[in-house]
């Protein structure tokens, strides 16, 4: 099935298959006699079209091959994860910086209430990329705020690693042990950036995406109303409930009489 992608991390890809380099670049389109400018996909390294295509296909075949839902609840940063849900979207930046910078993260954010999978709170993710991966032309959503410096460089570290084509996430993100102490954690800055998110993107506001990401953080303690993954996303594609099934066989597992 042909799907419209709006995310793509050309380091991450790169760092499946080596020598597949992948750019994004503005080409004009006519659309009823109208121009129109959008992203579109190339290979700077000579490959065909084709060949590109076929290539990263296979890289999504064994992503999908191995991922977990995001709403498992087993999931660990490291971990890959699919999702398939409606989510608000834009991108954003660091608060300290002056007037006129323009934005350099690309957020995703959307949740799943716990009805629908057999949980007592809702499943939350948030997807923190960069913002010269986006293939569709969005609005800003604010700058992330302050106190959240350290949740903005985890974002940045994770994106340097895939351009030097680093394979995994910053070490702080895996291990708190490596984090220097301070009065909030990442998980809990994630958690306020989250609300904000959600908030500014209500449900009418939501669009329905699917694709796969790394997971950065998860935030799960019993004093927060819902339970939130943060991740680093390979692709994200406009989407129609691809991943009904997955969603169906955690039903199976939590509470059968739901999954029928």
């Amino acid at each position: 099935m042909l799907r419209q992608r709006i995310y793509l991390s050309s380091g991450k890809v790169a760092a499946f298959e080596d020598g597949l380099k992948l750019s994004l670049a503005e080409a004009e389109f006519e659309v009823n006699a109208k121009i129109a400018r959008a992203r579109t996909l190339f290979s700077p390294s000579g490959a065909g079209n084709g060949e590109t295509r076929r290539k990263l296909d296979k890289i999504l075949k064994e992503r999908d091959r191995d991922a977990r839902d995001f709403t498992d609840p087993g999931v660990r940063p490291g971990d890959w994860i699919r999702f398939d849900l409606p989510m608000g979207y834009g991108t954003s930046g660091k608060d300290s910086v002056r007037p006129g910078v323009p934005d350099d993260i690309a957020l995703f954010g959307g949740t799943l209430e716990g009805e629908m999978i057999g949980e007592q709170r809702p499943y939350g993710l948030m997807l923190c990329g960069s913002a010269c991966h986006m293939m569709d032309r969005t609005e800003s959503a604010g700058r992330l705020g302050s106190g959240v410096s350290w949740l903005y460089r985890t974002i940045r570290e994770a994106h340097a690693m895939e351009e030097e084509g680093i394979e995994g996430i910053p070490d702080h993100a895996r291990d708190p042990a490596t984090r220097p102490r301070r009065v909030y954690s990442l998980e809990h800055m994630a958690q306020d950036v989250f609300h904000w998110f959600e908030r500014d993107y209500p449900p009418r506001r939501r669009t329905r995406f699917s694709g796969f990401a790394q997971v950065l953080l998860h935030a799960d303690e019993p004093r927060w109303v819902r339970r939130l993954v943060v991740a680093s996303p390979l692709c994200v594609d406009y989407g129609n409930f691809r991943n009904v099934r997955s969603i169906r066989n955690l039903l199976k597992r939590s509470r059968p009489e739901l999954a029928r």
